[in-house]
């Protein structure tokens, strides 16, 4: 499927501007004055054809009253933000000032820094692409029943929902669900998929509470929803085992194909596979801890503003070269790890606002802002994880690649394996030269802060992402040594699935060999190769074990105190380094002016980690091809 034109695109982002002035309109008092201007500026054809072809545009309006044009400018304000929260619509500002004396005009202004912040807009549409009479229509039909449906309507069916001993998953559920409804989703049906791995005594009366929820509000509106939890994914796992011990051309022993199976599925519904489960049912994966709004500060009150998902991630899955869509929280965020922990010893409270970001809503916000947007971001970097994440199905091209799950304390933490998806997404889609990219939709989901995570799981995170780079080189390095160049790539290409098999085999073999410690010697030799970062950032590597080592050395005195609050988080940084046999290592590089030569870090236990791992992660892509012919998967089965 070839990608739609860049003015395809914009002319549907701005065509969905309609329903959010509609809606808006809507929200206010019929005797609003204010309300009439707004019509008159956004129902004058002459003004909408000059801001659809991006131009600058003033309009002359009347104001009764001298002070009229404040409260206006406020409305005005709020509906730009909704604008482009809602559809994904460059950012522009609609202001009333005086003009000459007499009258007003409206500006339509853009963010100074809007080519800094990436927000370059695709060329316009000619004038004769937009239906400005159809615009008018939906804005002044009052009885709610006119609106613009996007021209990617209903391209995405299946939307995942994670959860584990969290009652927060139904309040979620029915968010989105209203929020489907809200924006126009389920007139062709969608199907939720509720994947729980919650052991708790809590497990069946959240459950009940999904199942009643679905039967009722769900049904009305022709959402169908399947809980899949403990029991039902064994019963699926059962199934899959069946249909996979049947397919000709895989002739492997029943006990082999189990194990296999949970490997990539998880063992008895373990944790750490649901985003396996969602990729096998091509789904959309949302957590249980974010919501479908942005919350924006507007002359100094905050205020919600619901985000349309579905229609962000058809546009955006749908960009030439785009491969997957990541929606970025607001207010508050997930690490990674490093900066969690130093979060945690640093201030006594979370959230904290995204101030390491570009500061381009300064004219909304002038604390600090609350949301971002980035046209894609480079996979080589740690990539946002915004609660919300959909990859290409594969029929575009582009295969769905499983995660490692495992119930190991380590790489099965997501910290680690997102961006280690996003790696392995490009990695096999750079075969042709061709870059991938992810998008981020307008507007950022809210995520609910976190209060409480124990400092142990803290500090084994921060563990994931510096095992991390190691795991991702040896993956890459594999993959380039022992599958791309033994095997005709031309022929891997028309067979994705293949290709992971290969590489599936070619990691287990390095097991056999027992080649591990190979791989990271070789990866620590080669720190100096000046293609290195090109593989495996080092650089980030090495900065997060001094990170580490540095805020253990900081605050290690604290284990001499009784009842200090902080002293838990100090003792867990010294349980995973005493795990690792690197509390030597902690020594010797505070002895050395806080530098360490990493080849004498004592690697073996991290070589059992990433023997363990890799292994896990092998048995997924041998067995992961014959579980989506298991589980129907096909190309016609698309978002």
């Amino acid at each position: 499927m070839s990608a739609p034109s860049p003015a395809l695109i914009a002319k549907d982002e701005k065509m969905s501007a309609a329903n959010t002035i509609k809606r808006f309109l809507l929200s206010l008092n019929q005797s609003f004055s204010e309300k009439k201007i707004i019509e008159q500026i956004f129902t004058n054809k002459q003004f909408l054809s000059q801001v659809f072809m991006g131009e600058e545009q003033r309009m002359e309006i009347n104001l009764e009253i001298n002070d009229e044009y404040k409260s206006v400018n406020r409305l005005l304000k709020e509906l730009s933000i909704q604008i482009h929260i809602e559809t994904g619509a460059s950012l522009y500002f609609y202001t009333v000032s005086p003009f000459m004396g007499s009258g007003w005009v409206v500006r339509k202004e853009k963010p100074a820094n809007r080519k800094v912040a990436g927000l370059i807009e695709d060329e316009p549409p000619e004038i004769k692409d937009i239906d400005l009479d159809k615009f008018v229509e939906i804005i002044m039909d009052a009885t709610k029943k006119i609106y613009y449906v996007s021209l990617f309507e209903n391209k995405i069916k299946n939307i995942a929902f994670f959860s584990h001993n969290r009652d927060v998953i139904l309040k979620t559920v029915e968010e989105f669900v209203e929020n489907f409804i809200f924006f126009g989703h389920t007139k062709s049906g969608l199907n939720l998929f509720i994947l729980d791995d919650s052991d708790d005594s809590e497990r069946k009366v959240r459950k009940n509470k999904i199942i009643d929820f679905a039967s009722s509000r769900c049904k009305e509106a022709g959402i169908t929803v399947f809980y899949l939890g403990e029991e039902e994914k064994n019963n699926k796992i059962n199934d899959y085992e069946k249909t996979i011990s049947n397919i000709p051309q895989l002739k492997l022993e029943k006990g082999k194909i189990i194990r296999l199976i949970n490997s990539a599925l998880g063992l008895k519904g373990g944790p750490g596979a649901n985003r396996n489960w969602a990729f096998l049912h091509n789904c959309i994966q949302i957590d249980d801890d974010v919501h479908p709004y942005t919350k924006v500060k507007i002359d100094g009150v905050e205020k919600n503003i619901p985000i349309d998902i579905l229609t962000g991630i058809n546009r955006s899955l749908l960009k030439e070269e785009s491969n997957g869509v990541n929606y970025e929280y607001c207010g508050a965020r997930d690490g990674p790890g490093i900066r969690k922990l130093a979060l945690y010893f640093s201030v006594d409270k979370e959230p904290y606002p995204l101030s390491y970001h570009l500061d381009y809503l300064s004219m909304v916000n002038e604390d600090k802002p609350l949301f971002t947007l980035y046209s894609y971001f480079d996979p080589r970097n740690y990539p946002p994880h915004g609660g919300v994440f959909a990859v290409l199905p594969m029929n575009n091209d582009v295969p769905i690649v499983p995660s490692s799950p495992t119930c190991e304390n380590y790489l099965r933490v997501e910290d680690f394996i997102f961006p280690a998806i996003v790696e392995r997404i490009i990695l096999i889609r750079s075969n042709n030269k061709s870059k991938g990219k992810f998008y981020h939709p307008g507007g950022a989901v809210f995520h609910e802060p976190k209060f409480g995570q124990a400092p142990i799981n803290i500090a084994k995170s921060v563990i994931n992402e510096i095992i991390g780079f190691i795991f991702i080189y040896i993956v890459i390095n594999v993959f380039k040594k022992e599958v791309i160049s033994k095997n005709d790539l031309t022929e891997l290409e028309k067979n994705y699935t293949g290709l992971l098999e290969r590489l599936g085999e070619a990691l287990n073999q390095i097991i056999v060999n027992d080649q591990i410690e190979f791989y990271v010697k070789s990866w620590i030799e080669n720190t100096e190769s000046p293609d290195f970062a090109l593989e495996s950032d080092f650089k980030g590597f090495s900065k997060k074990i001094n990170l580490f080592f540095s805020l253990y050395d900081k605050h290690n005195h604290l284990l001499n105190e009784t009842n200090h609050p902080k002293k838990a988080a100090v003792e867990s940084i010294k349980t995973v380094l005493k795990e690792l046999n690197w509390l030597t290592s902690f020594e010797e590089w505070k002895s050395n002016n806080c530098s360490i030569d990493w080849k004498k870090l004592d690697f073996s236990k991290v070589n059992d980690i990433l023997k363990k791992e890799i292994k896990t992660y092998a048995d997924t892509l041998i067995i992961w091809p014959y579980l989506l012919i298991a589980a129907g998967l096909n190309n016609k089965n698309a978002f």
